[in-house]
């Protein structure tokens, strides 16, 4: 079975995509511990409402940037597209842009509503509280063009730019941040006003970026929205998507956040923190990498070439997920100790957590090529009532939970909503796009593998002895994922040729 010359490159752009989300989630890693100690338990609670906030309106932009991700990569392979190209991304550029400013000025306005009802603050002041929230304003508002830039240069395939900008934007970012508490003083506020303008630099930056990218065209720009005529269904069905996914996904933490003090949300926030590397250094950077390759395919009408990638990347998505996320339930606690601390009044909380929201993020990630596959299609209804269900059944349940079991109830609904929303959405996606791939991919991409990595963390986890120091946890578990991706990637046929191929690769060019 030959590996086509595009899965090579789409494995490039996702190398690009890993090696940048690796460096800012290690920034992640180091800095998070460091934010904890300086700024106290209560105010970087705000800081886990902030990453909240940011996600749970991350709907607004689900009708704009995935348009022209989508567009871009039809348009690339398009002779005379640089009219429409630059055209369409300035038409957009101008919605993006209006969305941040009303954003940022609604949470200023709402920011001191937010921090006397939404907000269970102990020692913080009302007036500290709500001039964070207004900061957080600012800095979502500062954020969200370099969304758009960002879809922009996946379209066009150049992940190598994004992974640069990503790796200086991240590092003014965090490492910056943690300046600013050192030095100057531990004020949440201080480190908002940091974010927000690392992130204005990040976004001009991208934009910079994407605008050179593209072919010039003698064409004056200018607002028109006949420029985006026919795109306003696809968009409009990525706006309801967005909506009700965001609904979805962020339900539990603003519920938790709403009925619990905000240093138990710190706990809750941390625990997702530590679980979200597995869909940050694997859902995002392949999902991203490969939808542009899925569109032109689609397209093309190229179902066998087509379902050949569908079941690739699914693969390599089992090989990059199943190790981390085995490690995270199996080895909680040594690795919780290690980040935060043996001392941390946290680890506890946490630990108990973890395996959960790991799991949870898990079955997110294995659905990420499926969602990507829909995507390409144009097909949107299926995904916007899967979530419109998911919310009818788990937001009634989350406001009973919470309040009596405390946050094991949210991260229970998380690990249920993604759980249902594999299993059920991908047997009713196989009834119309790649009928029969289903238990293919059931079988060999999901369950095979799946069963592999269980098994093998079973058998170390057996082998562990009691009472192991934190250390011994941590290289056994480091042991255990390299063992799980090394069988992984043996038995799985799509990545074991990928692997051979780049190994042949870089022979030669070494040699």
């Amino acid at each position: 079975m030959r590996v086509p010359s595009v899965a090579v490159s789409v494995s490039a752009n996702i190398i690009a995509n890993v090696a940048a989300r690796v460096w800012i989630g290690g920034l992640q890693l180091i800095f998070v511990p460091v934010y904890l100690r300086l700024l106290g338990s209560e105010s970087y609670g705000l800081v886990g409402f902030y990453v909240t906030l940011v996600t749970a309106t991350i709907f607004l932009d689900s009708g704009i940037s995935p348009v022209l991700m989508r567009e871009f990569a039809r348009l690339r392979h398009k002779a005379d597209s640089a009219s429409e190209m630059r055209g369409l991304l300035f038409n957009l550029e101008c919605l993006s842009l209006g969305t941040a400013l009303a954003i940022g000025a609604a949470l200023v306005l709402l920011a001191r509503t937010i921090a006397l009802h939404w907000l269970g603050t102990v020692s913080l002041s009302t007036s500290d509280t709500s001039r964070a929230v207004a900061l957080m304003g600012l800095s979502l508002a500062c954020q969200w063009p370099g969304m758009l830039y960002a879809s922009g240069l996946i379209g066009l395939q150049r992940q190598d730019w994004l992974m640069r900008l990503r790796i200086v934007g991240g590092t003014v970012q965090w490492a910056g941040g943690a300046a600013i508490l050192w030095l100057v003083a531990p004020r949440v506020d201080l480190l908002l006003l940091w974010q927000a303008g690392a992130l204005a630099l990040l976004s001009a930056l991208s934009r910079w970026a994407l605008w050179r990218q593209l072919p010039l065209s003698p064409e004056r720009l200018r607002f028109d929205l006949s420029r985006l005529h026919g795109l306003w269904r696809y968009g409009a069905g990525m706006l309801s998507i967005g909506v009700t996914y965001s609904i979805m996904m962020q339900a539990d933490k603003l519920v938790v956040s709403s009925f619990l003090p905000l240093d138990r949300f710190a706990a809750y926030s941390l625990t997702f923190t530590a679980a979200s590397l597995i869909p940050v250094f694997v859902a995002q950077p392949v999902g991203f990498a490969v939808m542009p390759h899925l569109v032109r395919l689609y397209l093309d009408g190229d179902e066998r070439g087509l379902a050949r990638e569908y079941h690739r990347w699914t693969q390599v998505t089992a090989v990059l997920s199943l190790p981390a996320a085995g490690v995270l339930c199996a080895f909680a606690r040594p690795l919780v100790e290690i980040w935060l601390g043996k001392t941390s009044p946290m680890v506890d909380e946490v630990t108990e957590l973890l395996p959960w929201a790991a799991m949870g993020n898990l079955l997110y990630t294995l659905y990420i090529i499926p969602t990507r596959l829909q995507a390409a299609a144009a097909w949107t209804r299926l995904s916007f009532l899967i979530n419109a269900v998911v919310i009818a059944v788990g937001l009634p349940a989350l406001l009973i939970g919470v309040p009596r079991v405390g946050p094991v109830a949210g991260v229970g609904y998380w690990l249920g909503l993604n759980a249902g929303t594999l299993l059920i959405g991908t047997i009713f996606m196989h009834r119309r796009l790649l009928q029969s791939e289903l238990v293919r991919w059931w079988s060999f991409d999901v369950l095979l593998p799946s069963a592999i990595a269980a098994l093998l963390l079973f058998l170390s986890t057996r082998l562990s002895p009691p009472g192991q120091g934190y250390w011994d946890g941590v290289l056994q578990a480091a042991a255990t994922a390299a063992a799980v991706s090394t069988a992984l990637a043996a038995v799985l046929p799509y990545p074991r040729q990928m692997l051979t191929i780049l190994f042949w690769r870089t022979l030669r060019a070494f040699g």
